[in-house]
């Protein structure tokens, strides 16, 4: 994934809910920031309008905590009826919490603005914040084909602590997790076994591992940001990474599994697989660089 620049149709999309539009990061896009009229000429920058959202919030939803319901439930950029594979800003898992922000109604779908689990790096304050953006009342389950709600309020369905490892056991989990998505299709945005892409793949193996107190960022670009440094393909370990970078940035993120082989969601049209590290790099005309997201 890399980042892409603002859609035309998304830009269309906000104006025709009444939006102004200008241009902000959200992860790896470059997307319309999504500014609702207060009702005095004033706007806010921040996502969405306080006014605006929690006039149609009773007071008990304004900053609640809600439990997502499924798996590879979307996270889009904007409220759109027809959203693109390319306006997905991330998917959630089951169990995984969400902070309700706002919500808004378009073309009778709901829709909340919500704060999730996913850290993505400010360039303007320099710092890490989490992802905000747009998730449906409800989703089509892939598995069964039903609409289901996107979240519950209970709490036992919440993912459980992270838990404590022996040193080692967690670049075990993490390599034995992202093996569970071999033959899963490509899919941006996608963090499920219904489809991921090569960050989510890293972030949801970590996630699935257990072990770790706190999602990875999810772009691979903030991944490798994120990570501790290694010098060399010598050095690497089970459950290192291997990012490959251009006059872009990191776009591209794989997963080291030892024995000299590597895991990855290649690209649009193929699927999770495993390789051999040597062959894999063979020829790239890419920027190498080697890091890691865990301790021990």
């Amino acid at each position: 994934m890399k980042r892409l620049s603002a859609s035309p149709i998304l830009l269309a999309a906000a104006v025709s809910l009444g939006f102004a539009a200008s241009a902000w990061a959200v992860g790896e896009f470059q997307v319309p920031a999504v500014h609702a009229s207060l009702g005095n000429g004033d706007s806010r920058s921040d996502g969405y309008a306080d006014a605006d959202m929690r006039d149609s919030l009773s007071s008990k939803d304004i900053e609640r905590t809600l439990y997502v319901n499924g798996d590879g439930v979307d996270v889009m950029q904007a409220p759109v009826s027809d959203p693109t594979d390319e306006s997905r800003l991330t998917q959630l898992q089951r169990g995984e919490t969400v902070k309700v922000l706002g919500d808004r109604d378009v073309d009778h779908v709901h829709w909340y603005y919500v704060e999730v689990p996913r850290r993505e790096y400010d360039e303007t304050s320099a710092g890490w914040k989490n992802t905000r953006g747009w998730m449906r009342d409800s989703y089509s389950d892939p598995l069964s084909g039903q609409t289901m709600k996107s979240f519950s309020t209970d709490p036992k369905i919440a993912l459980p602590a992270p838990k404590e490892m022996a040193a080692g056991g967690c670049r075990s989990a993490f390599v034995e997790a992202m093996k569970t998505f071999l033959g899963v299709p490509y899919k941006w945005g996608g963090t499920s076994h219904s489809g991921v892409d090569c960050s989510g793949l890293v972030q949801s193996s970590m996630i699935q591992a257990g072990c770790v107190k706190e999602p990875p960022p999810r772009t691979a670009a903030d991944q490798q940001r994120a990570s501790t440094p290694i010098g060399s393909k010598d050095e690497l370990r089970d459950g290192d990474l291997v990012f490959l970078s251009n006059g872009g940035g990191v776009h591209h993120v794989i997963g080291f599994i030892g024995q000299g082989q590597v895991i990855e969601a290649p690209h649009s049209g193929d699927v999770v697989k495993i390789s051999e590290l040597e062959q894999r790099l063979k020829g790239t005309n890419d920027r190498i660089l080697f890091g890691s997201l865990l301790g021990n």
